[in-house]
């Protein structure tokens, strides 16, 4: 998203007020390039303004190269115990872990239940995404709302 007619009025009116000889802003895919140039040859008085032997000169209001692609900073979702009970990181079926760190999953993918009485609550992420750390001990007690995931967020191309 670029910048609109207003907000480039403000900043010119800004930068030529200012005491920068140079301004350099991008914003989505606009860029603007400012620089103060003399518009005399004289060297003015000390103690007056160089803001009265300056204009403004716009260089460039947009841009018509793409900009270099910026990276995304990573983003993380924290699963939380939806309810008390033992973390177990297995089924009740099968010794092996359900997922591992680094392992990719889905919205509605078990990574993990809770044990209350006999009674197995799933723990799911709501989000696809990246295991990227298991927060809570296999076969410990886990507080509600206790941290177990941490989730990297994977964005879609």
């Amino acid at each position: 998203m670029g910048l609109s007619r207003y907000e480039i009025s403000q900043i010119l009116r800004t930068f030529e007020e200012s005491h920068f000889a140079d301004l350099h802003i991008k914003s989505g895919d606009t860029v603007l390039d400012l620089k103060k140039t003399s518009t005399h040859n004289a060297t003015p008085p000390s103690g007056e303004s160089e803001r009265s032997t300056q204009s403004l000169e716009l260089l460039q209001s947009t841009t018509p190269h793409p900009l270099e692609p910026q990276e995304q900073p990573t983003r993380y979702i924290t699963v939380a115990a939806p309810a008390l009970g033992v973390f177990r990181r297995s089924s009740p079926f099968d010794e092996l872990p359900l997922v591992e760190a680094g392992d990719e999953v889905s919205v509605n993918d078990t990574l993990a239940f809770l044990d209350l009485l006999g009674t197995l609550t799933p723990v799911t992420p709501g989000q696809p995404g990246r295991v990227a750390e298991i927060c809570a001990e296999a076969d410990q007690l886990v507080e509600y709302q206790q941290e177990l995931f941490k989730i990297q967020v994977l964005e879609l191309p």
